[in-house]
């Protein structure tokens, strides 16, 4: 019976004495404890000051432990500005590799377009009716899209007209000085040459490309062939930056005018 009531007031003074703020208690209400303790029965002073400095103890250590993670995560701010640095560069990782996706989507789709659209005019093309153009002086002719426009001066001199571009026939290089001049004028020009099959023989065209402007954008060519019987052919472009065509839509309309050339006969 004594050891349940020592038992219930021991609990009773641990609940009392911890329910103090240790920093606030004074030395006269540590000496009223103890006396108040001294009156109890079966009280025996020097094993409760042990139960209650383990006690006391633990719950030091305890809050000694959370002290430490807390100042341990503030002394060590490299480790979470390492951690925030990760983290940024995951995201911008991320960030580049969406953007990277999303140009090759849009070259993909880009590139696409001008399949389709060569396709187009290759189609065009197939359906193009053809016509033939004859010259009886010279003893010439040839084939062009009906498309094209012919013009005859006094009959010296033929010319074919493209959408951007052209052809001039004369019958001798002499003739060909008036026959269709070319006077433009360029920034910088290059040397071209290129081969063109005609009636069987393979004819190195000289001539230059002609850039007006500082960039590599090609806004003029012509080139120059004679043949073997004399006859003297100048072809090339219209002033594509007049036109507003690229260099690359002109060599996708020049097909024509190849076929043109080849299809010469005299």
């Amino acid at each position: 019976m004594l050891q349940k009531i020592s038992l219930g007031l021991f609990l009773a003074a641990f609940i009392f004495l911890t329910g103090c703020d240790k920093k606030d208690a004074s030395t006269q209400s540590q000496k009223q404890n103890e006396e108040f303790l001294a009156s109890l029965p079966d009280y025996n002073e020097n094993q409760f000051h042990k139960k209650i400095m383990e006690m006391q103890n633990d719950a030091n250590q305890q809050s000694l432990k959370e002290n430490g993670q807390q100042n341990q995560a503030t002394a060590n701010p490299q480790t979470s500005e390492k951690t925030n640095s990760q983290d940024k560069k995951n995201r911008d990782s991320q960030a580049k590799e969406a953007d990277e996706q999303e140009e090759e989507t849009s070259n993909k789709d880009k590139d696409n377009n001008d399949e389709d659209e060569e396709e187009e005019e290759e189609d065009e093309e197939e359906e193009q009716k053809w016509e033939t153009y004859e010259n009886k002086k010279y003893g010439y002719s040839f084939s062009y899209p009906q498309n094209a426009r012919i013009n005859q001066e006094k009959d010296s001199c033929t010319t074919v007209e493209f959408e951007c571009g052209f052809i001039a026939i004369s019958p001798d290089s002499e003739k060909a000085r008036d026959c269709y001049k070319i006077e433009e004028k360029a920034k910088k020009e290059k040397e071209k040459t290129e081969s063109i099959n005609i009636e069987g023989d393979i004819y190195e065209a000289q001539g230059k490309m002609l850039y007006k402007d500082d960039n590599d954008s090609v806004d003029f060519e012509f080139l120059q062939i004679e043949l073997n019987n004399g006859m003297f052919i100048k072809y090339g472009s219209c002033d594509l930056k007049k036109k507003d065509i690229s260099y690359q839509q002109y060599l996708r309309k020049k097909r024509n005018l190849i076929g043109t050339l080849i299809s010469f006969e005299k």
